[in-house]
């Protein structure tokens, strides 16, 4: 179990406490920027900790329903972010970049900034999420593999896995001139500077019939 600073103690304790609680959202999207968004439950943006540069960004938040998990159950929690200016929309573009998202969500003492909150945090993973006009709803939860593709990788026959995204990246290892590509087997056998079939991320001998069984190594 974690304890609280002492500080966080003792201002738990006082009859009136005259420096709000803000409740951060943190969000680490899967997109391929790595992309951290940081958002308070404030009237103003926030800086936690204190000095730090650290910057939260001041958006209407409000959880929606709160489920503790029971007899084995996960534990669930929904969230809202208020979408005013549509300011989230392009990060949910690819629901790949958002549904199994990590999602920190932190209690801090106004006052006490540069005390060590981190006994506050609590850790979830983003399960679904939908967008209307006025919010953004996240349903968190505990990560599961039951979420989760299975198997992790996609089997084709003719599109690599590795374009546009990956493309010249470790997998794909094309070093030539050529800038873009489409993911197609033809345009991996035509490069320029020569065919780098060799490490074409689709399967062209993957027949269309039939159940297929993905075996892992290691």
């Amino acid at each position: 179990m974690k304890n609280l600073p002492g500080e966080l103690v003792l201002q738990k304790n006082v009859w009136s406490d005259k420096n709000p609680w803000v409740v951060l959202v943190q969000i680490d999207l899967l997109d391929d920027d790595s992309t951290i968004l940081r958002y308070a439950a404030n009237t103003q943006d926030f800086e936690y900790p204190r000095d730090s540069g650290i910057m939260w960004t001041a958006i209407g938040i409000r959880p929606s329903s709160m489920e503790n998990a029971q007899q084995g159950a996960l534990s669930e929690v929904s969230i809202v972010i208020t979408n005013v200016g549509r300011v989230l929309i392009d990060y949910l573009m690819d629901p790949d970049d958002v549904i199994g998202s990590a999602v920190k969500l932190i209690f801090v003492n106004a006052g006490l900034t540069e005390v060590d909150h981190s006994s506050l945090e609590v850790n979830y993973t983003i399960q679904n999420f939908k967008v209307d006009s006025q919010d953004v709803e996240f349903s968190l939860g505990d990560e599961t593999l039951v979420i989760q593709r299975h198997p992790p990788r996609l089997y084709s026959t003719l599109q690599c896995e590795w374009a546009p995204h990956n493309f010249k990246g470790a997998e794909c290892q094309y070093v030539g001139t050529d800038t873009t590509c489409n993911g197609l087997l033809d345009s991996c056998r035509n490069r320029t500077g020569g065919s780098n079939t060799e490490h074409f991320g689709g399967n062209p001998t993957l027949h269309n019939d039939g159940l297929k069984v993905a075996i892992a190594n290691g």
